[in-house]
């Protein structure tokens, strides 16, 4: 079980129910090896740990999330999960960021996002953001409930995934592979956007 803390709780408001409920909601879509890397999600609002432009962090191989109170969405919980998970998975010394890397250095980082399968503005910043909005998106556009950056991107390019190319399916299977998404989720994404 992740453990639900205030992070130096001076300033930080109490978990109210309605915060947990949406804690464990987002972390019941994780895989187990997700899960197993996040040590706990913390809380801080008083500007000086978090920046007053950023709303989450992970930090470095720790397995520690940080969150502001306010917004908080399943979304930035899967997407700092992915930060924890992939720390994990370099720690480890395993394959998965050397993988990834590889399969986005097929492009030039001057062509469209599309064409170097990133699928926001934000996940072009930096190849760990890459995976976390790549992990994020992909719950998002599984859960009903949420927005997902995929469902802009699929919008705006009149596409379905099996249009966008081959990095963007390249990348799809190494999160399968590497388990940031089940089997099942990696079907029924496709199930969704073909």
């Amino acid at each position: 079980m992740v453990l639900r803390q205030i992070y130096d709780g001076k300033e930080a408001k109490e978990l109210d129910d309605g915060m947990i409920k949406l804690i464990d909601e987002a972390l019941d879509w994780l895989t187990p090896e997700m899960i197993a890397s996040i040590e706990c999600i913390a809380f801080n609002d008083d500007g000086k740990h978090i920046s007053g432009s950023e709303w989450a962090h992970c930090h470095n191989y720790t397995g520690i999330i940080c969150l502001k109170t306010a917004p908080l969405c399943k979304k930035t919980i899967w997407h700092e999960a992915a930060h924890a998970y992939t720390f994990h998975l370099i720690h480890l010394g395993g394959d998965f960021y050397k993988d990834w890397l590889e399969v986005s250095k097929t492009v030039s980082r001057k062509e469209s996002l599309i064409e170097r399968g990133v699928i926001s503005i934000y996940g072009g910043t930096h190849k760990l953001e890459d995976i976390a909005t790549w992990v994020a998106a992909i719950y998002s556009s599984l859960d009903p409930n949420s927005w997902s950056d995929f469902d802009d991107l699929l919008r705006s390019s009149g596409m379905k995934f099996r249009d966008l190319g081959e990095v963007f399916s390249k990348k799809l299977e190494l999160l399968r592979k590497y388990k940031f998404i089940s089997q099942k989720d990696y079907e029924k994404f496709l199930e969704i956007h073909n």
